[in-house]
């Protein structure tokens, strides 16, 4: 949950609490079925709230390839998403990972949990490389991925790594951007051409 997003329930959960508050005053007399009925409406609340937070999550495993559409002219198109950064959700040995689309990587990058969801043990790995991040260096371990799908792409012997460290979300590096005919950008649109 970002900060408006914690800000926003916050501002519902005071909201509930004083109208729950009045109820309750108002119906003294039945006092028992107010509270029944109050702990009911909490409860459907609460599960609206659960289901908000987890919409991400849910949309990745319901839709996973919501993100992308394809053109007439066979590209796959990708939206800006509200925190400024492209997406794409690859099937990765047929299990939907979302990658963050990033130009300053060389290779495709996993982290750790997308590893283990591919079939990819990171424990066991090597990590002799380093990768220079934002955060610093970063031990990170050579890997081959052996089927990558998007739409109706499929690659298969791509080259890529497993970092080390506290990584949010995998990344889509410019050896598999590489292999498409053409990447562009076009205000709030990424392109790629197979």
């Amino acid at each position: 949950m970002t900060g408006t997003d914690v800000a926003y329930f916050t501002y519902l959960l005071l909201f509930l609490a004083f109208i729950g508050v009045s109820y309750l005053a108002s119906t003294r007399s039945r006092l028992g079925q107010s509270v029944q009925q109050m702990a009911i409406w909490c409860l459907i609340f609460f599960g609206f709230i659960a289901v908000y937070g987890m919409r991400e999550a849910l949309n990745e495993q319901l839709f996973p390839e919501k993100t992308i559409v394809e053109k007439m002219d066979g590209s796959y198109v990708f939206q800006r998403e509200e925190d400024g950064h492209f997406y794409a959700t690859l099937l990765v040995n047929n299990v939907p990972v979302k990658f963050a689309v990033d130009t300053g990587a060389t290779t495709v990058v996993l982290n750790r949990d997308d590893a283990r969801r591919v079939g990819i043990d990171p424990d066991t790995l090597n990590y002799s490389q380093t990768a220079y991040t934002a955060n610093g260096r970063i031990g990170s371990a050579p890997v081959v991925l052996h089927d990558v799908r998007i739409g109706q792409t499929a690659h298969s012997h791509l080259r890529a790594s497993v970092n080390q460290g506290d990584l949010h979300t995998s990344l889509m590096g410019m050896e598999y951007i590489n292999r498409f005919s053409e990447f562009r950008i076009v205000k709030d649109l990424l392109y790629l051409t197979p």
